[in-house]
């Protein structure tokens, strides 16, 4: 998720290659061998810990979802804005648009969870709660009618 930099690394930016993390250099290229583009010297485990860190914070998403949102019908609406929200900040601090498939998977993954696990919660919700549908009045009435037609 993390592939490129969100800034040219020529020039005086080429001091900043490598993986940064609370600002302390913690991995660089390797400069002896040929370096390829791409290789910032970012830790694959990173892109794995920010995908999990993703999924984790949509299921907490869904705790919002089912005490703001009263309609099971309403849940998809919200979940996929707040993804297309995600979306926007991403391109716009990284300065282009996500092209990698990781990102496109840990997204859909993230939004089936908020949608399914949130839906879910309101129709149970929905299904729980104490309807009446038949009231004593509507049981007198009815017993009237019965007396009244026989």
């Amino acid at each position: 998720m993390a592939a490129r930099p969100a800034v040219p690394v020529d020039g005086a930016w080429a001091k900043l290659r490598g993986a940064w993390s609370g600002g302390k250099k913690v991995g660089k290229a390797n400069d002896d061998a040929a370096v390829d583009e791409t290789d910032y010297g970012v830790d694959e485990r990173r892109g794995w810990l920010i995908g999990l860190a993703w999924i984790v914070a949509c299921a907490v998403d869904v705790v919002p979802l089912y005490y703001m949102i009263r309609r099971p019908t309403a849940i998809l609406d919200f979940s996929l804005t707040l993804n297309f929200l995600h979306l926007l900040v991403t391109c716009y601090y990284a300065k282009s648009f996500p092209t990698s498939l990781f990102f496109w998977v840990v997204q859909a993954l993230g939004a089936i969870l908020m949608i399914v696990v949130g839906e879910q919660l309101c129709v149970k919700r929905e299904m729980s709660s104490d309807l009446d549908v038949w009231s004593q009045d509507e049981t007198l009435e009815l017993t009237e009618r019965e007396r009244t037609t026989t």
